[in-house]
């Protein structure tokens, strides 16, 4: 074992780790993602909400959000949310202490490996921060970075980078890190260097120009020389780094320049510099007067734009060597909650499809255009959900994310509609400050299901309830369900090895759309789809978790046994609720009594429902599918007599189309 003068750190195989993990855990990710970069914690005003109890602050004291953040953490975490399985990992240089702790906590947490990050022990070791303070002209961000663990220990000899990059897909970097320093801008571009040297693996490269770091002219000195080797296969601009740029290669249009001429400045330097993949995300105000073909003429006013109140048209364009490839004509529309984050957000959904392409999306080929062209969505999709939080770090599921894009495929995605008929979600609006502004709308249902997982409800209006003591037990029994006749099922939270199990059937059985059942609190939720979880389903309605999954784009079916439930629901702006316990709460007879004055909610009677009384719920015309536990009995599953699943299956299938 070597030392170095790093006190908490170790030297395992020539890379320097933090030593929170043992010498035998010291390995390189197997990750497809490695982001470089620096971690800061973020300070920002607290936004006023419809319920908000002010603190009694002495002047001038304020509340603010604190949070973990940075840009290539930003898409680490975002990659990992939206994945099935843990594909990121994280590489940095951190404080000693619970500064740094935190910052790690808060990757690994998300899914993101850490086993390569630096621990500094230094006496005087901090992590740099950042704090959005509004001068009068809007939020600006404020760093304090120059002295951090990360500015004064990185280095080009501080990371084995080699080993770190072999089984990676893709190196995520970004402007920002070049500029904080010699020693950051060595241990980057000894990153890109090693990346370019490294078969399969490409370089993802934000420009993410920060003034009060450094100019555009020192940046792009940075990045040109890397860009003309071939090193970087994404470049990511902003629109005003686009416009200087472009002004500074002779291909700007000029003043007042059509969305169009945008786009083709954007080809003209992808040409003139060789990069495989030049890209640009586009925000204009949703109110009319800002059309989404228009021009920006000013970076401030393109920022505003997410202040204004009225919403966000977003979409990309990404230049290529067969062509532009835009999402103009799909854009998605939604109400950020704040500024910051939606490019590091579309950055790890862009990545996403390109990783879900395999190698599909090279080449001119149209189907390669097409590749990226659902990977340009996704970024878009991804950017605007994680936009409805506050927070660096978003925490959009895959499943919510699956959602959207089955919900909005081919069409604007409205993300700030309401109202169950919109089929929206309202993700955004701030609440009633000194602005005047109105307070949020009420969220309501995402209606991704309608498109999914209610469709396939309705195919045989049966939800089987399955209960495992066992996650061995998962895949069988979803295989059992489906040659029977079903292809959704509700898997309940109620044993130690649920989670493994949903997990289990969500990756091994991808044509069974699987539920979570007895979702009982919003952490649970977000658990739940993260496994792989296509709808929620709880006893009772809990408004924390309707909120977590309807601003997620998550189905859930809450429950509900009386008409004040009904209506405590329908103020949620629920129309699909579970009738539960649905025997002990009067059975069929109640629930038709029940589907008098609410003629518009369908319900899903669950909770002593048989084959013997299940035609008596079916043919009530508010019961969209009946769940049941008897179609996977204990005995069976203890047995592993999954030809008894089927079988029962069968019949419930025969029974149900018998009665509708």
């Amino acid at each position: 074992m070597h030392k170095r003068s790093l006190a908490t750190a170790v030297l395992c195989g020539g890379l320097r780790v933090a030593a929170a993990h043992s010498a035998t855990n010291c390995t390189a990710a197997h990750s497809a993602l490695v982001a470089f970069g620096e971690a800061v914690m973020t300070f920002k005003p607290r936004p006023a909400t419809p319920v908000h109890v002010a603190l009694p602050l002495a002047a001038p004291a304020a509340e603010v959000v604190q949070a973990v953040g940075g840009a290539e953490l930003n898409v680490a975490v975002a990659l990992s949310r939206v994945s099935a399985a843990p594909i990121a990992s994280y590489v940095s240089v951190l404080p000693h202490g619970p500064l740094g702790d935190a910052v790690r906590s808060a990757a690994e947490a998300s899914g993101v490996a850490t086993e390569n990050v630096v621990v500094d022990g230094s006496p005087h070791s901090v992590l740099g921060t950042l704090h959005v303070v509004d001068d009068g002209s809007g939020p600006r961000p404020h760093y304090q970075r120059h002295h951090s663990a990360f500015a004064t220990v990185a280095s080009g000899d501080t990371f084995d980078w080699p080993s770190l990059l072999s089984p990676a897909k893709w190196l995520h970097v970004t402007g920002i890190t070049p500029l904080l320093g010699p020693g950051p801008a060595a241990a980057w571009s000894t990153a890109l260097e090693a990346a370019a040297a490294t078969d399969g693996c490409d370089v993802s490269l934000d420009f993410n120009h920060r003034p009060a770091l450094g100019s555009l002219e020192e940046l792009w000195a940075l990045v040109q020389p890397h860009v003309a080797a071939r090193a970087v296969t994404l470049l990511m601009l902003s629109e005003d780094s686009l416009r200087r740029l472009a002004e500074r290669e002779g291909v700007w249009p000029g003043e007042g320049a059509e969305h169009a001429s945008q786009a083709a400045a954007l080809s003209s330097l992808r040409q003139r510099w060789g990069v495989p993949l030049l890209g640009c995300c586009f925000k204009r105000a949703a109110a009319p007067r800002e059309a989404a073909s228009g021009g920006l003429k000013d970076t401030q006013e393109h920022k505003n734009t997410l202040f204004g109140g009225g919403g966000v048209v977003r979409w990309s364009v990404v230049a290529t060597a067969a062509g532009e490839v835009s999402t103009g004509d799909t854009p998605v529309v939604h109400r950020p909650r704040e500024a910051l984050g939606g490019g590091d957000a579309w950055v790890a959904g862009f990545l996403h499809g390109l990783l879900d392409a395999g190698e599909g999306w090279r080449g001119e080929a149209a189907s390669s255009r097409a590749a990226i062209a659902r990977a340009c969505r996704r970024g878009d999709l991804l950017a605007a959900l994680s936009m409805a939080r506050f927070g660096d770090l978003s925490d959009v599921s895959g499943g919510a994310l699956r959602a959207a894009e089955a919900r909005w495929a081919g069409v604007t995605a409205q993300l700030n509609a309401s109202g169950a008929g919109g089929g929206g979600v309202v993700v955004g609006g701030g609440g009633e400050g000194a602005s005047g502004a109105a307070p949020p709308q009420r969220f309501a249902p995402f209606h991704a299901a309608a498109a999914s997982v209610f469709e396939r409800f309705g195919r045989t209006r049966l939800v089987p309830v399955v209960s495992l003591a066992s996650p061995e037990a998962a895949e069988p029994v979803a295989r059992a369900l489906l040659r029977g006749g079903v292809d959704v099922m509700e898997l309940v939270l109620r044993t130690p090895s649920a989670m493994q199990a949903l997990r289990l059937i969500a990756s091994k059985v991808p044509e069974m759309a699987v539920g979570a059942g007895t979702v009982l609190s919003a952490e649970q939720a977000e658990q739940a789809v993260a496994a792989g979880a296509s709808f929620l389903v709880s006893p009772g309605t809990n408004p924390r978790v309707v909120e977590w999954a309807t601003q997620r784009g998550v189905p859930i079916v809450p429950g509900c046994a009386t008409a004040s439930e009904i209506e405590a629901a329908l103020e949620l702006g629920l129309t699909h609720l579970k009738f539960f316990p649905a025997e002990a709460s009067g059975g069929a007879a109640a629930l038709k009594a029940l589907g008098g004055p609410y003629k518009d909610v369908r319900f899903m009677p669950t909770g002593g429902v048989t084959q013997a009384n299940l035609p008596s719920y079916l043919s009530l015309p508010g019961v969209f599918a009946a769940g049941g536990t008897w179609l996977v009995p204990a005995e069976a599953v203890a047995k592993r007599d999954w030809a008894a699943v089927e079988a029962l299956t069968r019949a419930a299938v025969l029974a149900a189309a018998e009665a509708s």
